[in-house]
C-alpha cells in the first residue's frame, strides 16, 4: 500500500514542481499562488519520503529483518561491539610461551 501512496505522491509532486513555474507567469501580479504551489510540491515530496521510510520498515518486519534504528543490537537490545577472537589466535599464544594451553 505505501508503495503505491509513495508514486502517487512523487508523481503528485513533480506536477506542482512543474506547474510552478506557468503559474508564475500567468498569475504574475498574485504570487501568491506560486507559493502555494511551491509549498504544495514541498508537502508531497515529504509525504513520499514518509511513505518510503513506512514501507521499508514493513517490509523489514515481513522479511524478519531487524527494525530500523536497532544498529545491530542483540536480542537483549545491548549493543553488540565486539568483535570476534579470531580463530587460533589463543593457541599462537600458547606456543610462543612454551605452555601446553592447560
Amino acid at each position: 500500500m505505501y508503495k503505491w501512496l509513495r508514486a502517487g505522491c512523487a508523481v503528485a509532486a513533480a506536477a506542482c514542481c512543474a506547474a510552478c513555474i506557468p503559474v508564475a507567469i500567468v498569475l504574475h501580479e498574485n504570487l501568491i499562488w506560486f507559493w502555494l504551489c511551491l509549498a504544495g510540491t514541498l508537502v508531497l515530496f515529504a509525504l513520499s519520503m514518509l511513505f518510503k521510510y513506512l514501507q521499508e520498515e514493513a517490509e523489514g518486519r515481513t522479511r524478519g529483518e531487524d527494525a530500523p534504528g536497532t544498529g545491530g543490537a542483540d536480542e537483549g537490545g545491548r549493543a553488540t561491539d565486539e568483535a570476534p577472537a579470531a580463530d587460533g589466535e589463543d593457541e599462537s599464544k600458547d606456543e610462543e610461551n612454551g605452555t601446553d594451553g592447560g
